[in-house]
């Protein structure tokens, strides 16, 4: 997904997950870094580039982890 550098990814469910467990940001340079995982939000950097996410969130019934990759341009 294409996006513009600094704007705001939101991250909806049906049901809101009890907890989100963990978000990671990594770069092209396979650099990996763990991100404020207390909102459903993710701030794309303001450096252009391939970013992909590793989200992770759970509810009572179980855990599911995502995978975002997005061009910020």
């Amino acid at each position: 997904m294409n996006v513009p550098a600094g704007s705001t990814l939101v991250v909806t469910f049906d049901q809101t997950p009890k907890e989100i467990t963990f978000i990671e940001q990594g770069n092209e340079l396979d650099r990996w870094s763990r991100l404020d995982n207390s909102h459903h939000t993710v701030a794309a950097p303001d450096t252009p580039g391939i970013y992909t996410y590793l989200y992770s969130a759970s509810w009572f019934e179980g855990s599911v982890s995502y995978v975002i990759k997005i061009k910020v341009q």
